[in-house]
């Protein structure tokens, strides 16, 4: 292996890694981001949409509801062209469930499968209750 070649892997080496750090770094400030008061303005499981009212207060990358504490265990960025990225949600009996996720500032989409396959989009599976669908809106 030449100089040349030599320098250019070691360049395309200090690319991915500051590409894993960037995304890493992108990963803290989402939880950051999560963190405070949220009200429900959408909930859809089994393909219909629930009318439920309420709030969810996500602290320490956890938050409650019903009687189910769900822990924000590990979000990635996915490698595709699209705007949301994965996220998987611990329960307190140690179940992983897959999801994904949107957040802006006033915004936080969470689409989950009960069931272990990942959603691939924001949108439940007609007559199945393995996926839901909760909107968020932060509370100011």
């Amino acid at each position: 292996m030449n100089l040349l070649q030599r320098v250019l892997l070691s360049v395309i080496a200090l690319i991915l890694l500051s590409t894993e750090n960037v995304n890493a770094q992108s990963v803290l400030d989402d939880y950051t981001r999560m963190e405070g008061d949220w009200a429900i303005s959408y909930l859809e499981w089994g393909y219909s949409v629930i009318n439920t009212k309420g709030t969810l207060k996500i602290t320490e990358q956890s938050f409650v509801w019903g009687k189910q504490k769900y822990i924000l265990w590990e979000t990635t960025a996915l490698k595709t062209a699209k705007q949301f990225k994965a996220i998987d949600l611990r329960i307190e009996s140690g179940k992983t469930l897959k999801g994904i996720y949107y957040l802006s500032d006033k915004e936080f989409w969470l689409c989950v499968n009960t069931q272990g396959n990942r959603p691939e989009t924001f949108a439940t599976e007609p007559h199945s209750l393995n996926t839901w669908l909760l909107k968020l809106k932060k509370i100011e």
